[in-house]
């Protein structure tokens, strides 16, 4: 049986500022916009893109949390680029699944 929940609604767990939540597999729709983000990437500009690509994931959550950019300005690059990172990593998984 194809189990499409298992896509739906797989999820990383993530720990911020002592509050934990469960971050979504993109959709086809974030992958879309996550395109559009980044097609007019330049070196001036990498970092708030790279800010905006974290906020459309991390606002994909199973909690309802809302994060805005100011909420990543005191981040650290290695933060930000690990949530992207991550949530790559979950998109291409369910791309290479058999199931």
């Amino acid at each position: 049986m194809l189990d499409l929940d298992k896509y739906l609604y797989n999820s990383v767990e993530m720990r911020i500022g002592g509050e934990v939540i469960h971050v979504m597999q993109p959709t086809l729709r974030m992958i879309d916009k996550v395109d559009m983000i980044e097609k007019d990437l330049t070196e001036d500009n990498i970092n708030d893109k790279r800010m905006d690509v974290a906020i459309l994931f991390l606002n994909h959550n199973k909690e309802g949390r809302k994060f805005e950019k100011q909420d990543l300005y005191d981040w650290t690059t290695d933060a930000i680029t690990n949530v992207i990172n991550t949530m790559s990593v979950l998109r291409y998984e369910a791309e290479s699944d058999p199931n």
